[in-house]
């Protein structure tokens, strides 16, 4: 039976457990490429887990070359035609290839989309977009090897993807155009059916690298004059365009800088006139090159939601960021007000903070029910911080707070050249690579792995998109993820907390977001495997458990499923939480300095070791809760007087600063007490009395210095009727024997010379 305490507490937990909460080039092993097939430790975090159904293949060529920059988009009108389209180097430069799938996802039909277009012979950068209808909307980069100035090409199907019109060239031979994107506005609204492109332009007409847009209303036909949205003296590239709710064209970009600005700029007439750029964060670096020759951007992925959730119009852009552990990761923000104002950037990817491993290269969808997902490459993984695979997050309440990241990629890359036969032949484990039988000697290169991947989404169902290299060089694979029984999210105790409470509650959040859960099924053990002291709870109707037994102190491991009407099963955590029962208080450490007097103004306070509770001590001491102290000094016995408090202190000692010099002549009093980080606190010692001295022990020249020239003060005192010890004659006497002798003498060479104790201790 629960008690009343427990009630509220179970409310409290209900109602308070949701929270939320961003440059140097790392090295790491780039020709010893017979270390890092060894292995990878997979490390998966708790998970409100997606299901993979497949890890395939989509370009059916058999060259060696290059296939990266890849964009994915989901049919509208049928969830099961999924186009992609990707850089693709088969016949030995830049072209673009184009796939497209009648059955979710799992097969794919490719060609080379408008193979050598006169009058442009290489075609990159593809991006890809989908009107309302269901027709596919390709853009790619067109430009000739040695010529200065590019085209933008629009490609479009009407049939899912199988044929393709054009190109239409929107614009072509004023300048270098790059990194051009996408977008349709699928809103229903007056401005449904149009496109919008943005890009970056290179030209010494103009003073900076300036972001230029332009806009189709009849279905990429016909183009609008390209305007500048960028000012004149920025430095810009990487932009992203998309449509809001209410038909808005948004547009993104990074701005170079000291520091580098992501930057945005909204439309709010179909594309016509757009405001003055806006500065939403600075980023720490607009480019750099990681391990392995990896080029990246701090690109800002921009998504916006056109649902009829309560998250319709929302904002959404993840990009990445240098951390202060100098390595990459994703941050997230959100905007409720059409891009006015962005919430603090929320780290997203929940490796650990210090692991100094990089997530680069994010994407971000919104489906029709206003479900955010994010996928990025991410190299947890791989302590070189070499190899790199595909990991999502989803967020299923406006990114307020994601699921904890699934990998997707069920076998890891690798970014340099590989140019060794000799390193085809040994055997590799299926989680990092099976290169094995292959020769190698075209394979991945990084500075081509390419800028960026994709994903689209349509209700619980997730295609992604991705450059990867288990067959031992670049191809375009692509999975289809499915998210409806969700894992429940693990809530309190918090993983790895230490409680006082032996009766805890344990509580979880339903995530089951396009299903219906029936049950609930908890397990808890005495080891993270679930090997032993099993206890397993099933038919679980709430969200949380409390038992009635009393939990002994020790650590346990806890975890839950759910269970829909039919049986199926979410499967529990990939990581399951721990917690630790300690509701025994630390015994009261002893003090041992200064007792009595002392004639250091800012003395070292020292006190015996408190190690754990004496429970922990006789059960398992290795699981007892952290020990810290707090010290307090005062000048009398209530300590109310002068009170000088100190907590949180992790070594048994505390030395007393400069600023808090003591008054000689003065008495004071101390104390300690011990307290662990379950809650449970030892009394305070007994106030220990001292005074402090008006002068040194030892000190014999009065200089606040205990060295050779006090040895020498001393002796020519005692033996040449020198002056007397200054400041006061006692301070001469070494071992405090209320006489000045030779023993003083000796005592100080021994202090001095051979780490003998201070004077007068």
């Amino acid at each position: 039976m629960i008690s009343l305490i427990k009630i509220f507490k179970l409310r409290w937990l209900l109602t308070n457990f949701t929270g939320a909460k961003m440059s140097a080039y790392k090295a790491g092993p780039q020709t010893i490429l017979s270390v890092i097939f060894l292995g990878v430790v997979f490390f998966y975090s708790l998970s409100l887990s997606q299901t993979v159904l497949f890890n395939n293949k989509i370009n059916s060529d058999i060259s060696v070359d290059f296939h990266n920059e890849q964009q994915i988009m989901i049919n509208p009108t049928n969830p099961a035609n999924i186009v992609a389209v990707w850089r693709d180097f088969r016949w030995g430069y830049r072209q673009v290839g184009v796939g497209y799938s009648t059955d979710g996802g799992e097969n794919w039909t490719d060609k080379l989309i408008g193979f050598q277009i006169n009058p442009f012979e290489w075609e990159s950068d593809p991006g890809l977009t989908v009107d309302r209808l269901g027709n596919f909307y390709a853009v790619t980069l067109c430009f000739n090897e040695a010529a200065p100035t590019s085209g933008i090409c629009i490609y479009k199907s009407a049939d899912g993807g199988v044929n393709w019109a054009g190109p239409v060239i929107v614009d072509s031979g004023k300048a270098f155009e790059d990194k051009e994107l996408m977008t349709c506005d699928r809103t229903g609204g007056i401005y449904d059916g149009n496109l919008y492109i943005s890009w970056t332009r290179f030209s010494m007409i103009y003073p900076g690298v300036p972001i230029f847009f332009t806009a189709s209303t009849n279905g990429g036909v016909d183009w609008t004059s390209p305007q500048q949205l960028s000012a004149d003296s920025a430095g810009a590239q990487w932009s992203v365009p998309v449509v809001g709710a209410d038909g808005e064209v948004y547009v993104a970009w990074v701005q170079y800088g000291f520091p580098g600005h992501i930057v945005f700029s909204k439309s709010s007439d179909g594309g016509n006139n757009f405001s003055a750029p806006l500065e939403i964060f600075p980023v720490s670096e607009e480019f750099f090159v990681l391990n392995g020759g990896i080029q990246v951007f701090s690109y800002p992925a921009l998504a916006s939601d056109i649902s009829a959730s309560p998250y319709r119009g929302n904002l959404y852009l993840a990009y990445m960021d240098r951390t202060p552990f100098g390595d990459e990761d994703i941050f997230f923000s959100t905007s409720t007000d059409q891009g006015e104002t962005w919430s603090t950037p929320l780290r997203i990817n929940d490796d650990p903070s210090d692991n100094r491993a990089d997530q680069f290269h994010p994407w971000v969808c919104v489906n029709q029910d206003g479900v955010i997902s994010v996928i990025f490459y991410d190299r947890r993984n791989d302590p070189n911080n070499l190899l790199f695979d595909v990991y999502m997050t989803q967020s299923y309440d406006g990114g307020k707070t994601f699921t904890a990241n699934k990998r997707v990629t069920t076998v890891s890359s690798y970014p340099l050249v590989l140019l060794s036969n000799s390193l085809s032949q040994h055997s590799r484990e299926v989680h990092t690579a099976y290169y094995s039988n292959l020769p190698l000697a075209v394979s991945p290169l990084g500075g081509l792995l390419g800028e960026y991947i994709g994903i689209s989404s349509s209700g619980f169902q997730n295609n992604l998109v991705w450059t990867d290299t288990r067959e031992g060089h670049q191809n375009i694979y692509t999975a289809k993820v499915i998210t409806k029984l969700l894992i429940p999210k693990l809530i309190s105790p918090t993983s790895a907390s230490h409680i006082t409470d032996n009766t805890p509650i344990l509580v979880w959040q339903d995530f089951s977001y396009y299903d219906t859960v029936s049950f609930y099924r908890l397990q808890y053990s005495l080891d993270k495997n679930f090997a032993t002291g099993v206890q397993t709870f099933s038919g679980l109707t709430d969200t949380m458990w409390a038992d009635s037994l009393v939990f002994a102190e020790t650590t346990y491991y806890w975890r839950v499923q759910s269970f829909n009407k039919h049986g199926d099963s979410s499967g529990y955590q990939e990581v399951p939480f721990s917690f630790s029962v300690d509701a025994t208080a630390p015994s009261a450490p002893v003090l041992i300095a200064p007792l009595d007097t002392t004639g250091d103004p800012t003395p070292l306070f020292r006190w015996s070791a408190v190690s754990a509770s004496k429970s922990f001590e006789s059960y398992k001491p290795q699981t007892a809760s952290p020990v810290r102290y707090t010290w307090q000094l005062a000048q009398d016995t209530a300590f109310t007087f002068n009170l000088i408090t100190v907590s949180d202190l992790i070594n048994y000692s505390y030395q007393l600063p400069d600023s808090q010099s003591l008054d000689t002549g003065q008495t004071y009093f101390w104390r300690v007490k011990a307290y662990d980080l379950a809650g449970n606190q030892s009394n305070f010692t007994v106030p220990t009395k001292f005074e402090v001295w008006g002068y040194i022990p030892g000190d014999a020249t009065g200089d606040k210095k205990i060295n050779l020239s006090d040895v020498v003060y001393i002796i020519n005192y005692i033996f040449k009727n020198g002056p007397v010890p200054k400041i006061n004659p006692l301070s001469g006497d070494a071992n405090c024997n209320g006489k000045i002798n030779l023993p003083d003498v000796t005592y100080l060479i021994n202090f001095i010379f051979k780490s003998g104790p201070f004077p007068c201790t």
